[in-house]
């Protein structure tokens, strides 16, 4: 197989790494617009409930100025997304099921670190406000009639 034809599976073929790249980067256009038209995670706009990964964005962008003490602040679990995203870009090159462990490890530990920010800590970053969730507000405006 020459180097063309090597290139061009890369790119038709769904499980390929670019294929994937394009895929994250479709999610990461999509969420910016969010962010400019003020809804931020859709998730909490919808709810008003914070989401597990609430805050990784002003982690990573802590991280990013070298500030580990926010980062941290804003997410624990901040340096575990480099490892997530090049899973996620490979992860078709790997054994099935180290990729199914991986998946299902981070998914635990999320929620275990959600549910602890949640319930056991006094934060900013996650937390439920209802009142504040479109839904509650579309129910009492419209069809309670606010």
């Amino acid at each position: 197989m020459n180097l063309n034809s090597k290139i061009k599976s890369i790119i038709k073929e769904p499980s390929g790494w670019l294929y994937r790249l394009k895929i994250a980067i479709m999610i990461v256009g999509i969420y910016l617009i969010l962010n400019i038209f003020g809804m931020g995670c859709p998730i909490r706009y919808i709810t008003g409930i914070t989401c597990p990964g609430c805050g990784m964005t002003r982690a990573i962008l802590s991280a990013l100025r070298l500030d580990f003490s926010s980062a941290l602040y804003f997410h624990p679990l901040f340096f575990l997304v480099p490892f997530m995203f090049l899973i996620y870009l490979f992860g078709y090159k790997l054994k099935i099921q180290y990729v199914k462990v991986f998946w299902t490890a981070i998914t635990i530990i999320f929620f275990g670190t959600y549910l602890f920010r949640l319930f056991y800590t006094q934060s900013d970053i996650v937390l439920i406000d209802l009142n504040n969730g479109f839904v509650l507000k579309f129910i009492h405006n419209y069809i309670l009639g606010g």
